[in-house]
Formats: structure tokens, sequence, C-alpha cells
């Protein structure tokens, strides 16, 4: 089945929608409105079923008319539920309808063909309504008034105290029988099944998305918690491990000044002292870095320049080439310069370790004059990532590296957000990789946009 167009569907939810001082209210509204516009269509249908008895020959006119009166009037009375429930007034117009829908139906019956009326069918459409928009139970009583109605009405036929005033003989009664049965056959089966059904697939719509909300929500609290738990111990580590790492750091620098003429493999095994001490200390502040962000120091920044400058601090191999696409004209960036240089630092040397056998790291510029944002992406040609390692990327403490302890993004993330700003990733297993960041733009006199 084909959806209807936009404007239709956009129009359908202005008509049944409602005044509500809550959700299961606005629910409530909804559906008995929709219950309306179907109510109409119904007497409508029934109306032009009566009034066709005259050209059919089993009704005289105003026998007709009498008979089409019924419907018409329960017309009035749906088309005033709807307009009253729009207006707040749901539960008074949901009990009106019940009542003098039932009424009224029982004066049909009475009125047109007793016994064999057609209008018995329409007890079960109001019993229907009672029970879903009131209490099942009114469903049930209104069943039982209806049985001892009939009995009674079987009664008096039976001992001659009744007779029908509008009897439209067999052929008319076939006539009325039957279009009353296609009339139901298509508004409740057709339109309510075509109804139910988009309201079923639109909340398993809204399921989806609450349940991605909830995962998404969940995700950020173990993220939390694990921040929490690196907080309780990165003051005393790093502090513990800093003294040493700088005694060390100064014993292989005295090392190397006195042993100036010392053999090649002293020489070599010194600087492989140093660097490890350097991944050491870059370890522990990258620990402090992801618990605690300091707060930035906010100014206009050139984009080109801060791109340029943080390359120039990057140790990329031979085989990586590099590949700028930066507009010629851009607004800088409001942004703390020392802390964006930080981030795309890391995401740069991100890019490099991914490509292992070499490749070309591209960076891309793209500014927003709309949004008053420019978003720098770094772009690489690696293997790229899967889907379950993209959910967890920004999680402390999770890497795909062999040697790494996973906050290099978490402090991307702390670092882009306290600027402003905003980090996405997208990837693809074989076709690399592209980390975006998104941070606001300063105009010509280095003020924010608002």
């Amino acid at each position: 089945m084909n959806h209807p167009q936009p404007w239709l569907a956009a129009g359908w939810e202005r008509l049944i929608a409602v005044k509500a001082r809550n959700e299961e209210e606005a629910r409530l509204g909804q559906l008995f409105n929709t219950l309306m516009v179907i109510s109409t269509g119904i007497v409508v249908a029934l109306s032009i079923v009566f009034l066709l008895m005259k050209p059919l020959g089993f009704l005289t006119l105003t026998v007709s008319w009498i008979a089409a009166a019924f419907p018409l009037a329960m017309f009035a009375l749906s088309v005033f539920c709807l307009i009253q429930a729009r207006r707040g007034h749901i539960q008074p117009m949901i009990r009106l309808y019940v009542w003098v829908n039932l009424i009224t139906i029982g004066a049909a019956a009475w009125v047109f063909d007793g016994l064999v009326s057609p209008a018995w069918v329409l007890f079960f459409w109001t019993a229907t309504i009672g029970g879903i928009l009131l209490t099942p139970a009114t469903a049930l009583w209104m069943s039982a008034g209806v049985l001892l109605y009939y009995v009674l009405m079987l009664l008096l036929s039976r001992a001659g105290l009744y007779t029908p005033l509008l009897v439209p003989g067999a052929a008319g009664r076939e006539y009325v029988h039957m279009s009353l049965v296609l009339i139901m056959l298509f508004f409740n089966v057709g339109i309510l099944t075509y109804l139910n059904m988009r309201s079923l697939q639109r909340a398993l719509r809204n399921l989806q998305e609450r349940s991605q909300q909830l995962l998404q929500a969940q995700e950020e609290l173990v993220r939390k918690e694990k921040l929490a738990v690196l907080g309780q111990v990165a003051g005393s580590v790093g502090h513990e491990l800093r003294n040493p790492l700088g005694v060390m750091s100064n014993a292989v620098y005295f090392l190397q000044t006195v042993l100036v003429n010392a053999d090649e493999t002293t020489r070599e095994y010194l600087n492989i002292i140093k660097n490890e001490i350097a991944d050491s200390e870059r370890i522990v502040a990258e620990l402090l870095d992801s618990v605690r962000t300091k707060p930035p120091q906010v100014q206009a920044v050139d984009v080109e320049t801060l791109i340029d400058r943080t390359l120039d601090k990057c140790k990329l191999p031979p085989a990586i080439a590099i590949k700028l696409d930066i507009p010629a004209t851009l607004s800088p960036l409001r942004v703390d310069a020392m802390q964006i240089e930080q981030v795309l630092r890391n995401l740069i040397n991100n890019g490099a370790e991914a490509m292992s056998g070499g490749g070309t790291l591209e960076i891309r510029v793209l500014e927003n004059k709309h949004d008053g944002t420019t978003t720098v992406s770094v772009c690489d040609s690696g293997a790229g990532m899967a889907p379950e390692v993209l959910v967890k990327l920004f999680q402390p403490l999770f890497t795909t590296k062999a040697r790494g302890i996973g906050l290099g993004l978490v402090v991307v993330r702390n670092l882009t957000e306290a600027n402003g700003g905003k980090v996405d990733v997208q990837s693809e297993v074989g076709k690399g990789s592209v980390f975006s960041v998104t941070l606001p733009s300063a105009d010509e006199m280095g003020n924010d946009h608002v």
C-alpha cells in the first residue's frame, strides 16, 4: 500500500488534533476524533442509501426523507463532537456521542422496520466505541441493554402492541441491509485497518527511536562512569608518575651530554629510553586531559594557520601524503587555539596510524555561514572501522591499537565540546575513515556568530 501524500497526511493530523493536558489525553482525543471522522462517513453513506429509496421505488419521498433524517442527525452530532474535542472537551464529548448515538439508533430501529431494522447493526459500532474510549464494562452493559431492548420489541410485536412505522418491504429491506453491510465493511475493515496499521508503523518507528535514544543514554552513562573512575585515580597517578619520569628524562639528558663519545649501541639505547619516557609522559598527559578539561581561552584563530602549525608538529612517515582542501576565504574560528591544535594533532596522528602501509591523508575545510560554523575533516584511506567499533569509539579505555590506552579520542571529544563544537565520524571497512570537527566561526571583527 502506498503512503498518502505528505500534504494529505499533514491535513489528517491537523483534523484530528486536540488540545490536551497530557500525552495520554491527547492519544484518547485523537482516537475519538478519528472515529468521529469515520462516523461522519458512515452516516453520510446511510443518508444517501435512504434518499435513493424513492428513486428506486422502495419508499415514498416523505418516508425516504424521514428515514434519512436519523443518519443526518448523527452527522450533525459527529461534527459537533469533533469540533468540541479539538477544543479540549474530550471526555464530555465521548459520553455525549455514545449515549446520544445509542438512543438515536434505538429510535431508528423502533421507527424503521422494527425487529429486522438495519439499525441493529449500528449498535455494534456504538458499543465498540464505548468499550474502547470509556471502559470495557461500558461495552458489556450497552450490549446487554441492546439485547433487552430487542427482547422487549419482540414481546410487544408478538402481543400485537407494536408495529414499525416505516416498512420498506422485502426488496427495500434487502437493499438497505446489503448497503449497510458494504458501508460497514468499507469503513470498519478498510479504513480502520489502514489507520491502525499506519498507527502501528508510527509506533514502531517511535519505539526504534526511543530504543536508540536509550542506547545512547546508556553509552553516555558508561562513558561518564569510566571518566569518574579515571578522575579518582588520575590526579594521584599523574603526580606519582610525572616525578620519576622527569627524573629519568633529566638523567638521560645528562648521560647523553657526558657520553658524547660513547659507542653507537649505548647512544641507541639512550634514545630508546628517551622515546619511551616521552611516550609515557604523553600517556600521563592524555590521562589527565581526559578527566579534566581546562576552560578554553577563546580567541579568533585563522583556520589555515592552525592546520599548518599542527602539521608542522606532527611527525608523519614519508609514505603518508598530505592533501589540503582549504578555501581561500574563511572566517576565523572562535576557539582556544592550543586545545583545537591538540584535537587536530590527535586526529592526524590517528589517521596516519590507520594507514600503516602508506596512503593519502586529506584535510578538508568547509564553512557554513548560515549556521556560523566551520567543519574541519580529517580523511584517511586506511582499513576503516566496522559499525560495532564505531559505537564504542569515544568510550574511555576503548582502543583498537596494539599500543594505546583508549584516551586520545576522549580528549578530542572533550576539548571539542568545551569549545562549543562537536565531533562526527564516518567509516567503512576497506575505504577509510572521516573524522569531522565542527566549530563555531567568528566574523571578520572576531566576534562570535549569534
